[in-house]
């Protein structure tokens, strides 16, 4: 292969990757998906809303560690056994609550009890990613 061809493919893998990454990183769109999000939350500092905590600071944060909000008790156990939000548990937690926190659990060697309180589910990936993005900008 000549240099302008392998130059040329080099090019656009380039973009394709600088694409991928600006779409994972779309806080704009986030906005836009946490709208999904604010019948249960709220990203005011230590303010809850309705059945979910505040979800200020929640990327890098531990989890069930909002004063003043009552857990469920698969969550609280997460907490407990060093569950920290870091994007990859967000993305593991965000398209099933439920799952996530027994197969979490169960890896800790914790005997998963109830339920999550959270029901909903965000599956689409791309918009999984661009709500953490969202909510990384939002605690700034």
């Amino acid at each position: 292969m000549n240099k302008s061809i392998l130059a040329g493919i080099a090019f656009a893998a380039g973009t394709i990757l600088s694409l991928s990454a600006v779409q994972a990183q779309d806080a704009a769109a986030g906005e836009k998906v946490f709208k999904k999000c604010k019948a249960c939350h709220t990203l005011e500092a230590g303010k809850s809303r309705g059945s979910g905590p505040s979800l200020h600071g929640v990327v890098g944060g531990k989890a069930g560690s909002v004063e003043k909000y009552k857990y469920s008790t698969m969550l609280a156990a997460a907490g407990e056994a060093g569950l920290v939000w870091d994007e990859d548990m967000l993305m593991a937690y965000l398209p099933n609550p439920n799952a996530f926190l027994k197969s979490y659990l169960a890896e800790k060697g914790v005997k998963a009890r109830g339920r999550s309180k959270m029901s909903f589910r965000l599956t689409k990936e791309q918009e999984q990613k661009d709500v953490i993005a969202y909510l990384k900008s939002a605690a700034k």
